[in-house]
């Protein structure tokens, strides 16, 4: 099955290869679990290699995505639904991915040195959080000026 623009699937579903045109949405799937991470970090590197800027961006991208979905499987406590949910959409000024649980947050019960990830995901590109009796929904955005040049 390929994976057309706004055609929502359950993970494990590479995008079609082709140009990649602004305006565009996918929409993905996973099952809320650790190992669901890894398949929703290839299926977003596919849509994003050869359409981001720079190969930097693209791996900066999925790393606060793959982020965001750590959290979501770790701390989404009683979900209304065992899934998170990733959107990618891409712009003519960029690219925002939407990754969201539906479950509320659950904090650490023990203080570690964990703890650093939303830093990351901030450091990476404009990132938003929040969070509802929903879920959570962490907003990452990149903006580029153009290709081969980011945004400042």
């Amino acid at each position: 099955m390929s994976l057309h623009p706004s055609e929502p699937v359950t993970g494990a579903h590479a995008p079609a290869r082709g140009p990649v045109l602004a305006g565009q949405r996918w929409e993905w799937r996973f099952l809320s679990m650790p190992t669901s991470v890894r398949g929703m970090r290839q299926d977003l590197h596919d849509l994003l290699d050869g359409t981001v800027p720079s190969a930097d961006l693209v791996d900066d991208l999925v790393l606060a995505a793959s982020e965001a979905a750590d959290n979501a499987v770790e701390h989404a406590q009683r979900p209304t639904q065992p899934f998170f949910d990733v959107c990618a959409e891409i712009d003519g000024s960029g690219v925002t991915v939407t990754v969201r649980d539906h479950g509320t947050w659950r904090q650490p019960r023990i203080p570690t040195v964990r703890g650093r990830g939303l830093a990351m995901m901030d450091a990476l590109a404009e990132t938003t959080v929040t969070a509802s009796v929903r879920g959570t929904t962490v907003t990452i955005r990149c903006r580029y000026a153009g290709p081969g040049r980011a945004a400042g």
